[in-house]
Parts: structure tokens; C-alpha cells; sequence
């Protein structure tokens, strides 16, 4: 797989919005091509980078049950 491949699937996991998905894999183009590296040398595995981005989590009927208490 690519690496966008991976990071695009790693951010999803981590609840990143589709916009804030493509947002990240425009960054990494844009640096790629500014550099002339390669993904890995500029940031690292995919897993790596997308741990330092997260989005809304969601609660489960569950977790809010558990707030209020």
C-alpha cells in the first residue's frame, strides 16, 4: 500500500473528519515536492504522524449514561 493509502486509513481510525483527512495528504504533497524527499524522510511512518491528529470522538449511549452519573 501507499503511504497515503496508510495515513489516510490511519487518520480515519483516529476520527479525523474526511475533510481534515484530505487536509493532512495535501500538507504531505506539498512538502514532498518542496523537498524532494520522500514521505517517510519528512514525517515519518503514517502511523507515527496521524497519532499526533484526532478528531471528535463519539460516545456511546454507555459513556454518556456513565457522566451523568
Amino acid at each position: 500500500m501507499s503511504y497515503h493509502h496508510d495515513l489516510a486509513h490511519q487518520l480515519r481510525r483516529r476520527g479525523c473528519t474526511e475533510k481534515a483527512v484530505a487536509d493532512v495528504l495535501h500538507t504531505v504533497d506539498e512538502a514532498v515536492t518542496a523537498t524532494g524527499t520522500s514521505p517517510v524522510e519528512e514525517f515519518g511512518s503514517p502511523e507515527d504522524y496521524a497519532a499526533q491528529f484526532s478528531g471528535p470522538r463519539k460516545r456511546t449511549p454507555g459513556q454518556k449514561a456513565l457522566g451523568v452519573f
